[in-house]
């Protein structure tokens, strides 16, 4: 894991199981470091900051090896690998200029294109459909072809600033998120308008990442670290937390982790795990105790206890007559055998020691 800090430094950490075990420190800027990448196979680390540098990290030496100075002449906010069998790098800075470059050639230059009015706030690279996805501060989403060095579409200003971009549902769905909180979410090729939105954060949603076709993981600048849902649209769950703004939310590439860090200084790990198994194990008990209570239910209406069959029950006698205490609910025979506690009390006589009529009936049957 690659953690980039505002003084310019990389700390790089490898992660086993828990636990973050520092391996170096690089001091890739002379500025902030705003954002870093790594290539397809993880061997080198890009980084980009507010000295408008372009650097290149080493991953088995863990050592500097390269720099693109003034890349752009302004701040550098994003950087992003597009690694087609090229390895292209796409950077975007603060006054919205969007530029390709080869790091096989010592960072040659391959194409520069302004198209936006505000700064970059994010870059989303579909290898699939050989297509760069641009999100800008004036609230509009572009799409660029990096082998021709131009754009493509750009979308209608928003009425927000779009922050954060991420492609999924297998590129047929965008999502971009805003300074509102709103999710906008496009149809591939359709990106004149958004055609649906989720509202579901209080606040602006500045980092997106795809947890697989279906489900993203948003970080906002309310401090939760959230797992969505998209079409249909809904919340699933809060993953955590962080105090402050969260940064940069982003999946382990070989487990089930994601790692995000924010305004607190912290980086967190959190694990999606595999609930949904324990979830179903727990369902399937509770259905099958259901259906040992039904069953046990209709053998008692049968007259046969839950172990086995009834014993038969005793006939009547004159004490169980109409008047007396005698209840005759088989529920509640089965209750007072069961209970230990003491015996009912009789039913009491007549004042003056008389049996009254009903008796004298049933005694002469």
């Amino acid at each position: 894991v690659a953690v980039a800090t505002v003084e310019g430094i990389v700390s790089i950490y490898n992660v086993n199981d828990r636990f973050f075990e520092h391996q170096a420190n690089l001091k890739a800027h002379t500025d902030s470091c705003r954002m870093l990448c790594f290539d397809a196979k993880g061997d080198n680390l890009y980084t980009c900051g507010k000295d408008c540098n372009i650097s290149l990290c080493d991953m088995q030496t863990l050592k500097s090896i390269g720099c693109k100075k003034s890349a752009h002449s302004v701040p550098i906010n994003c950087v992003r690998n597009y690694d087609e069998g090229n390895g292209l790098l796409v950077t975007g800075d603060d006054d919205g200029y969007v530029r390709g470059w080869d790091p096989r050639s010592n960072f040659q230059r391959t194409f520069a294109l302004e198209e936006h009015g505000d700064y970059v706030s994010d870059i989303c690279c579909v290898e699939g459909k050989k297509t760069v996805l641009v999100t800008s501060g004036d609230g509009t989403l572009t799409t660029y072809d990096v082998r021709k060095g131009q754009a493509l579409l750009m979308s209608d200003t928003m009425e927000d600033e779009l922050l954060s971009v991420i492609s999924i549902k297998n590129s047929k769905k965008v999502v971009c998120g805003s300074a509102s909180g709103a999710l906008e979410i496009f149809e591939w090729g359709m990106f004149g308008r958004p055609e649906d939105r989720y509202l579901g954060h209080p606040e602006s949603v500045d980092t997106l990442c795809a947890i697989d076709e279906d489900t993203l993981c948003t970080g906002s600048s309310d401090g939760l670290v959230r797992i969505v849902s998209v079409a249909p649209n809904k919340l699933l769950g809060i993953l955590g937390e962080h105090k402050g703004t969260v940064e940069c939310v982003r999946l382990s590439s070989h487990s089930s982790n994601v790692y995000s860090c924010g305004h607190d200084n912290m980086v967190r790990m959190w694990s999606l795990g595999d609930d949904g198994d324990d979830e179903e194990e727990e369902k399937e008990g509770d259905r099958h105790e259901g259906q040992e209570r039904d069953e046990n239910a209709a053998e008692a209406r049968k007259g046969k206890s839950v172990s086995g069959k009834r014993e038969a029950r005793p006939p009547r006698d004159s004490s169980h007559a109409e008047g007396s205490d005698y209840d005759d609910d088989d529920d509640d025979s089965e209750e007072e055998e069961e209970d230990d506690g003491p015996p009912k009390k009789k039913a009491r006589k007549k004042k003056g020691g008389g049996t009254s009529k009903k008796n004298e009936f049933f005694d002469g049957l």
